[in-house]
């Protein structure tokens, strides 16, 4: 199913936390996806509305987060313009976990 927008951020203690960027090099991901940072590069949104079938994302936590502090994926997606899903959230997941292993 196609969309035209989305916004997405992580969460802990109700603030987005962390660093988020488009990951260009994932595999099928398409050259311009029409995506953008925001909120001071802790959100990520489309920047323009053409048919979007799936986005490739990175989180980067901050240093100072535990590895065992629980994380929520927080997701708004916009089919058209009167069509939209707001609050679509994660379950709370470790942010070890959700980052990854760090070198």
């Amino acid at each position: 199913r196609e969309f035209e927008g989305f916004l997405a951020s992580v969460y802990y203690n109700g603030a987005a936390i962390g660093s988020m960027r488009a990951n260009a090099a994932a595999e099928n991901s398409p050259a311009d996806a029409g995506i953008k940072s925001t909120c001071s590069g802790t959100s990520m949104t489309h920047s323009d509305n053409k048919a979007k079938k799936e986005i490739f994302l990175e989180w980067k936590a901050p240093s100072d987060l535990a590895d065992d502090a629980e994380v929520e994926l927080r997701l708004t997606v916009v089919e058209e313009f009167d069509t939209y899903w707001v609050n679509c959230n994660s379950v709370q997941v470790k942010s070890a976990a959700v980052a990854g292993p760090t070198s």
